[in-house]
Order: structure tokens, then sequence, then C-alpha cells
């Protein structure tokens, strides 16, 4: 699945995804908050990450 596939089905599942300047991790999970790195620089690797 590529990140904008990830993100629809995140969506269905209603999660919130966002991306935030994380300086310490590529992404962080609390409950149903999901934050990804905004400086990630390819849809591959934000979509590993989510």
């Amino acid at each position: 699945m590529n990140y904008e596939e990830l993100l629809d089905t995140a969506d269905q599942l209603d999660l919130a995804v966002k991306e935030q300047p994380l300086t310490v991790h590529d992404g962080l999970i609390r409950g149903r908050r999901i934050a990804i790195r905004k400086s990630i620089e390819t849809q591959a690797e934000k979509s590993c990450v989510l």
C-alpha cells in the first residue's frame, strides 16, 4: 500500500494521522492518534512509519 492508501485506511478505522515536527522519533502513537515526523522526505519512508 502507498501512503495515501494507508491514510485512507487509517481514516476508515477512525485513527487521526498528522504530520508533526518531531525531533526524536519518526512516528508516535497515543490512543487513536498517530504523529509522523514532518521532515521525512519520501512517501515510501512515511508509509513504513505509518
